[in-house]
């Protein structure tokens, strides 16, 4: 369908926001414009919570910009002088770590080059040079790596030696390696750092699967860490942004506004780049087109991100309604978590589902309940963690009852994402490896490459 064949889509009814929202949703992005800084002069002016301030700018990963916005003499005056510190120490936490990270990037990068194993450097690392200009406005939590398919062994084989060592138990990353988009994760041993190795974006086996092979043929050279490597064009760059939002929707809002500054200003930075025609119509998948509206359409209702018209009309689902798409925001964006979540996590939402997912919260096996809490699996304490686990998700489940109407939205909110980018196939990873669909490494004979 055409962009001219659709009506243009209404604003949506963004939800009526506290001070404290509405200040971090201002500083969710690099610059103010005269309009922003009378706003924010205003907020600041009046009452704020601070506290609820410092909690939720740590939920959404907003506290360095908000540093940035704040440390200026005409805004000093009205923050206290302990908020004031806590933004900067979050700034200059960012600055240290992110450094740190450079270094270890950088000697992986250029390990992997001596291999001839291309690299594309994705999310944070690829963001915080240079669409922030500042390491210290970007923060990152690990270190991800897209390589080809026929190379993920071998790369991760290479960071190993570098002094990484993979993460959780031999049965996690056993399911890891198999099921996910990344090796299992590689931790520094003394260094905290974490390295992901991908051979996707997403899962193989989730309803947004795509061919990335594209993403290899538009990569585009750039430095990174001082060194030279590979980066998703704009276009690219844009789809896996907005798809990492969209599929961390159904975990709460944590990081959804630093998320949505990340498309914005990846729009504001390429804008003159970014070849819009060819984005939209480069994904035919209906599921993941839906994904990709979502992140760019409230990334420009929200933060006013640069988007035109015609991409979002082209992008538009079929079944597009306001309703749910402001259920999302209000639940998704600016809500609370999803207490009952940790105990109710169903896939497809109907009575039998929702009753099996309840058993296994409140059972889980007994090797899982010891990774929960982090205790030995032949310990004695691991039976009594059970009278733990009940108490802690009985509450939950309680304090989730006294709000109703929010948990009756969470559930349909959740719902309704996963009938979107829920996993294709609903059985067992045994039953499908008796099929044989791949459970062990990946072909040699796989295409991603460049």
């Amino acid at each position: 369908m055409t962009s001219g064949s659709r009506r243009i889509l209404p604003p949506l009814r963004l939800p009526k926001m506290t001070p404290e929202d509405r200040l971090l949703v201002l500083c969710a992005r690099l610059n103010l414009d005269d309009v922003q800084h009378h706003e924010l002069n205003s907020l600041l002016a009046g009452r704020l919570d601070w506290d609820q301030v410092l909690h939720k700018s740590r939920g959404h990963q907003v506290s360095a910009l908000l540093h940035r916005h704040l440390a200026n003499q005409g805004c000093r005056d009205h923050i206290p002088a302990g908020v004031r510190d806590q933004f900067k120490a979050a700034y200059l936490a960012n600055v240290a770590r992110n450094l740190f990270y450079q270094v270890e990037l950088r000697r992986a990068l250029d390990a992997l080059r001596a291999q001839d194993i291309p690299v594309i450097v994705l999310k944070g690392a690829a963001l915080a040079e240079s669409v922030y200009g500042d390491v210290g406005l970007r923060p990152m939590a690990d270190l991800d790596l897209l390589v080809p398919e026929k190379s993920v062994y071998s790369a991760q084989a290479i960071v190993r030696d570098l002094g990484y060592r993979p993460t959780g138990t031999p049965e996690q990353q056993n399911d890891t390696e198999k099921h996910h988009r990344h090796l299992p994760g590689l931790m520094g041993v003394g260094k905290p750092v974490l390295f992901e190795i991908h051979r996707h974006v997403v899962r193989r086996d989730m309803a947004v699967h795509f061919d990335i092979a594209g993403f290899w043929s538009r990569a585009q050279q750039v430095w990174v860490a001082g060194t030279k490597t590979w980066a998703l064009a704009p276009e690219d760059l844009l789809v896996h942004l907005s798809l990492n939002f969209f599929l961390d929707r159904r975990f709460g809002s944590m990081m959804a506004l630093r998320q949505l500054c990340d498309i914005a200003e990846t729009t504001h930075f390429y804008v003159q780049q970014i070849d819009w025609t060819s984005l939209t119509q480069g994904i035919a998948n209906p599921n993941l087109r839906s994904a990709v509206f979502y992140g760019l359409f409230l990334a420009r209702q929200i933060l006013r991100a640069q988007i035109p018209d015609r991409a979002l009309h082209q992008l538009q689902p079929a079944d597009f309604r306001s309703k749910e798409t402001e259920r999302l925001v209000r639940r998704r964006v600016f809500g609370d978590k999803w207490l009952a979540k940790p105990v109710i996590a169903p896939g497809r939402h109907n009575w039998r589902t929702i009753s099996l997912a309840t058993l296994r919260g409140l059972f889980p096996i007994k090797r899982k309940l010891a990774d929960l809490y982090d205790a030995p699996l032949q310990s004695k304490r691991v039976s009594y963690l059970y009278l733990v686990r009940w108490a802690q998700a009985l509450a939950r489940i309680a304090k989730a009852a006294t709000n109703p109407w929010a948990s009756r939205e969470d559930f349909a909110v959740d719902s309704w994402l996963y009938s979107l980018y829920g996993r294709s196939d609903e059985r067992a990873p045994t039953e499908r490896i008796k099929e044989g669909q791949p459970d062990s490494k990946p072909a040699v004979g796989d295409q991603l490459t460049k």
